[in-house]
């Protein structure tokens, strides 16, 4: 490892699929989540600020982030539970607790990362 390299280490992917009994009121994990968004109508709500997630972005969820995620009638992602370590114990992510980031991530190459783990795992 050199002084600029970051691990990276995958806890899970997930391609899911939910409805509306994907409602979870209260999560805080001590990994990072990214919600690789399809489609449908979910929403996390961080601080009290409610975002709608929509198809085409990423959200970065960062690590011991309290936050509510619901949805109307579905939602379609792959989430991917990731430590990413600057230097062990340290997330590079941690100035960011308790905010939701998000960049435009296109639905196609969201299509082939949930083929990919159906087909073996991101981990591979």
């Amino acid at each position: 490892m050199t002084d600029n390299s970051v691990e990276v280490r995958i806890v899970r992917a997930v391609d899911f699929h939910g409805d509306i009994r994907w409602n979870h009121p209260v999560n805080r994990y001590p990994y990072n989540t990214l919600y690789f968004v399809c489609d449908g109508d979910g929403s996390v709500t961080i601080n009290g600020r409610k975002t709608l997630l929509e198809g085409g972005n990423v959200y970065l969820i960062p690590s011991n982030t309290l936050f509510a995620c619901s949805c109307v009638s579905h939602i379609h992602k792959l989430y991917v539970d990731v430590f990413a370590e600057l230097v062990p114990g340290y997330d590079v992510f941690s100035d960011a607790e308790g905010q939701l980031r998000q960049l435009p991530y296109s639905v196609e190459d969201t299509l082939r990362l949930c083929r990919a783990e159906n087909e073996g795992g991101l981990k591979n």
